[in-house]
């Protein structure tokens, strides 16, 4: 709501300062020397602020997809569930990546729209079947840099990259087994999964870590980690007990 302030001056010269502001939103001000036009301009950015046409101070306009994303992971992620979180965050990293440097003021449904996501769920309405409850095991960060530097010593040259592909994107081990680089969109940083254990095909957000190290062993067919569950077994069992995990 707008508010009006008559003022006198010491010349005796007589000026409107009008306020506006919308919920919780800073407080605008500007003087006039007649009422009327200090009603006009508060009807005019009220109703800019109404319809989000309203251009925000110099300041307000600095900031970025991206330093919102840092705000979120800073003062909310931190409450969230760590299973929520984790997925947040490989989510959050995607968009940070594709759109972080876009201001805010800037984001529009064009720009989202160009990214060529789905602007409407195509099957909300769609009951989701009942997942078993199987065992869940969260990695502490000491636990997780613990087990990539086993992983990274691990003569088995696959199963660093693998899994850090797995931590980045809680993909199965047959999922990731079965990805081909065809299916791997570097300059997007997607992956998708073809016919997972639920029998559908999935898209994920790449980080930029992994999609880096995916360039680095970039090939253009064929599957990505040209090896056998059972070949992985040992090394990863080794892996663990190296990196202290037992369970």
């Amino acid at each position: 709501m707008a508010t009006f302030e008559k003022r006198t001056g010491t010349s005796g010269k007589v000026t409107w300062r009008v306020r506006v502001r919308r919920q919780s939103g800073p407080w605008l001000t500007k003087s006039f020397d007649r009422k009327a036009d200090a009603q006009e301009w508060a009807r005019g950015i009220e109703h800019k602020l109404d319809v989000g046409d309203f251009v925000p101070s110099t300041e307000v306009r600095k900031r970025t997809v991206g330093d919102a994303i840092d705000r979120y992971l800073e003062v909310t992620l931190p409450a969230k569930r760590q299973k929520d979180a984790a997925k947040q965050v490989q989510m959050l990293a995607w968009w940070k990546a594709e759109i972080g440097d876009v201001p805010l003021v800037g984001l529009t449904p064009a720009k989202i729209a160009a990214i060529r996501w789905l602007t409407k769920n195509p099957v909300p309405n769609v009951t989701r079947m009942q997942e078993s409850k199987g065992r869940e095991r969260f990695l502490s960060e000491p636990e997780r840099l613990a087990l990539l530097a086993a992983c990274d010593a691990s003569d088995c040259a696959p199963l660093a990259p693998l899994v850090r592909l797995a931590l980045a994107t809680g993909a199965r081990r047959g999922e990731l087994l079965g990805l081909q680089w065809e299916h791997v969109d570097l300059d997007r940083r997607t992956a998708r999964f073809i016919d997972t254990k639920n029998g559908e095909n999935r898209t994920v957000p790449l980080a930029t870590g992994v999609t880096q190290m995916l360039q680095a062993m970039a090939r253009t067919t064929g599957p990505i980690f040209p090896i056998t569950g059972p070949m992985l077994d040992k090394p990863w069992r080794a892996a663990c007990v190296s990196a202290g995990l037992g369970d």
